[in-house]
């Protein structure tokens, strides 16, 4: 009789991790982007990459100008004010979920996230990545700076906009990866999906 129940409580404990695993997969969100998307994924506990992802980190200069270290190796300058802040800002969001119509700042899509993030600094943004390419003044991809947003069309219009950090780097919420992370403009889907950045800091 102890073995029977024995073998009851390990085939229900069995069964309630089951269920447990199966009820963490469904909460997969909905995608904004097209399959295949190329993403380097950092979440909030653990970090999955083979490239080098560069986040600023706030130091002190003798200076004016606010300079950030950006890399776990080296660094390099990117803007100052608002738009050097609003990018440090950005990253305290790493790892939060993406979820299909959220806006912040538990979970967000790829638009919620960058109008939260620039709402923060006095700007309202349209709610739509559509929209959001529409306000500011247009900026070639050569001359892009930390702060402006960027645009890719996934969906067969402009589906999706991320923040431009610098060298190359954007941060966004993904579907991809479904969370923020950050992803090189470089990679072959967003070279592929790239349609424009726009300046909204000056």
């Amino acid at each position: 009789m102890k073995s029977l129940k024995t073998k009851v409580l390990s085939a229900g404990f069995f069964v309630f991790t089951l269920c447990i695993g199966l009820h963490f997969q469904g909460l997969e969100a909905k995608a904004d982007t097209a399959a295949g998307e190329e993403t380097t994924v950092l979440t909030a506990t653990t970090i999955s990459t083979n490239k080098t992802i560069k986040i600023p980190k706030k130091q002190v200069t003798t200076s004016s100008q606010k300079t950030y270290s950006r890399g776990f190796s080296g660094g390099s300058t990117i803007a100052s004010g608002s738009t050097g802040k609003l990018v440090q800002y950005a990253f305290n969001f790493l790892g939060r979920p993406y979820v299909y119509g959220a806006n912040g700042p538990r979970a967000f899509d790829c638009s919620g996230f960058s109008s939260y993030v620039y709402r923060q600094f006095g700007v309202s943004l349209p709610r739509t990545a559509a929209d959001q390419s529409g306000v500011g003044a247009a900026v070639s991809k050569s001359n892009l700076r930390a702060g402006d947003l960027v645009f890719f069309n996934t969906a067969g219009y402009v589906s999706h906009v991320g923040i431009y950090i610098g060298d190359g780097q954007f941060i966004h919420a993904s579907s991809g990866s479904k969370c923020v992370t950050v992803s090189e403009l470089s990679s072959s889907y967003y070279t592929r999906t790239y349609v424009g950045g726009r300046r909204i800091l000056n």
